[in-house]
């Protein structure tokens, strides 16, 4: 046998007057993975990669495996080409090339209705000729389970989200690959699983902008809000092959002013700490349980920490540099986020006080019900309709603001009115019968019985007046009238409690 390498994991195998792929395992020649082969042959040996050049299919399947410096090799059909992996040290537009040529190739496949697992960056192989190979899922598991464990997190952890199954985690490590190749790092980072995973529950990354400020926005807003909410950001691999071509033929970075740079790094540094403040408290209600949250709810609800208070002064605004119409936005959408934080750097002289105190208590509440079923049964608004307001899970409502549109009114050098409509979400939580169930009969009715066990998500149609001034350098809120606030009885969405 004669044995030549290729690239980074990949070997050029002769045998038996024939040549062949193999794919290097790093499994140990006498570990209990090589027996299982031998044992697992009419399965997991037989189990097909997919070969795709253009619009057709074929399959790869593992012909054997031998050894190599002893090391496991699996072997089969020859082919050329170089890993994922080894590709992501190439210039950016060339990465996202490869990219869009890896989308296109999965969306022929989900079309044809062929399994795509969660990928491994050395489990997918651009080939020389244009074509993309997609090792067998099985394959690309026994691997991972046998790489060290900094080998996973690497070429598999850093862009695979754990709770998501492949067709919907495919979004999301697409997303975790743009914002790689454009910012230079993956969104989450540790030494060990556990950490990546609970930074990516969290959504604990910022803005790919924020590590270059050279990265167009478009492409930083479409990549965080995926990471942050995949679960209700998911977009088509036919989508993101139209958004990475785009990206490619357009540039994926901008130029920008030093002003400009300075701001967004600013900003990045502000955002950075409070985020980490946030993940820090979700970190504390996770380790510390119920009984400590209790405690720490109310200290957090009635607001009686100094210290909070002072930093909070002296810490730049999150907001700081906003134009008005993006104050005014980000306060909204904020609300989406459950992010009270950045509502409050929104505003001043108690404007919007009623809605942010909704949102920290809703956060509170959210996170208690986090740390005990490991869910908050929140549904952002705005991803919510954009995907199409699908079906929700039972105990689960739709909070925040969608449809949102913003227009300017009046402005001057020192103050600005802008106008904002939108659809405003929330939750209508059943009320217990009074008495236990009077002789009445209200508590008991028809309707009454079928509201105790459901729960409601209202929508409000609302157009806002937001009055802005300059504060301290930033423009901010000052006062919001509202101007009409209709309720939409059509729009009501109707979850069972249990």
């Amino acid at each position: 046998m004669q044995v030549e390498i290729m690239a980074d994991g990949l070997l050029k195998v002769e045998r038996s007057e024939a040549t062949f792929l193999g794919i290097v395992t790093n499994i140990p020649r006498r570990s209990f993975a090589l027996h299982s082969f031998s044992s697992e042959r009419a399965g997991f040996m037989h189990s097909a990669g997919w070969v795709v050049r253009g619009n057709t299919v074929s399959e790869w399947v593992p012909a054997g495996f031998t050894e190599h410096q002893e090391r496991v090799v699996i072997y089969g059909p020859y082919l050329e080409g170089v890993t994922l992996q080894e590709t992501l040290s190439r210039e950016p537009v060339e990465v996202l090339s490869l990219l869009e040529r890896i989308t296109r190739a999965v969306a022929l496949l989900t079309e044809r209705r062929l399994p795509v697992p969660k990928l491994h960056t050395r489990g997918v192989v651009l080939l020389n000729d244009g074509g993309t190979l997609f090792l067998p899922g099985e394959l690309m598991q026994t691997i991972r389970e046998h790489q060290p464990i900094e080998d996973r997190i690497r070429c598999y952890e850093y862009m695979n989200h754990p709770d998501l199954d492949p067709a919907a985690n495919m979004s999301y490590f697409l997303a975790s690959m743009v914002y790689r190749v454009v910012a230079g790092q993956y969104p989450y980072h540790a030494d060990r699983l556990e950490d990546i995973h609970i930074r990516v529950r969290a959504g604990y990354s910022v803005d790919p902008v924020y590590h270059n400020p050279r990265i167009r926005e478009d492409l930083s807003d479409f990549v965080i809000e995926i990471l942050r909410d995949p679960a209700h950001n998911l977009h088509s691999p036919d989508e993101w092959a139209e958004r990475l071509g785009q990206w490619r033929s357009e540039g994926p970075f901008e130029e920008v002013t030093d002003q400009g740079r300075a701001l967004l790094l600013r900003q990045a540094e502000a955002r950075w700490k409070r985020m980490t403040r946030s993940f820090n408290r979700k970190e504390f209600i996770r380790k510390h349980g119920r009984a400590t949250v209790l405690i720490a709810a109310m200290v957090l609800i009635v607001g009686t920490i100094p210290g909070t208070i002072i930093s909070k002064a002296l810490a730049p605004r999150s907001t700081h540099g906003f134009p008005p119409q993006k104050v005014v936005s980000t306060f909204y959408n904020s609300m989406n986020t459950l992010d009270h934080s950045t509502m409050q750097d929104c505003v001043i002289d108690g404007a919007g006080k009623n809605a942010i105190n909704e949102v920290m208590n809703l956060y509170v509440t959210s996170r208690m019900r986090m740390s005990v079923e490991m869910k908050s049964g929140i549904v952002p608004a705005n991803s919510w309709v954009k995907a199409g307001e699908p079906s929700l899970k039972p105990a689960s409502f739709v909070f925040g603001v969608s449809n949102l549109k913003v227009s300017t009114v009046n402005s001057t050098a020192d103050s600005v009115e802008i106008e904002a409509t939108y659809l405003k979400w929330q939750p209508e939580f059943p009320q217990p019968p009074e008495g236990g169930g009077s002789a009445s009969g209200k508590a008991t009715s028809g309707s009454g019985s079928q509201a105790a066990g459901q729960l409601k998500s209202t929508a409000y149609q609302r157009k806002d007046l937001l009055r802005l001034k300059k504060d301290r350098g930033d423009w901010v809120i000052y006062s919001i009238d509202r101007e009409t606030n209709r309720l939409l009885p059509d729009r009501t969405v109707v979850t069972p409690m249990q």
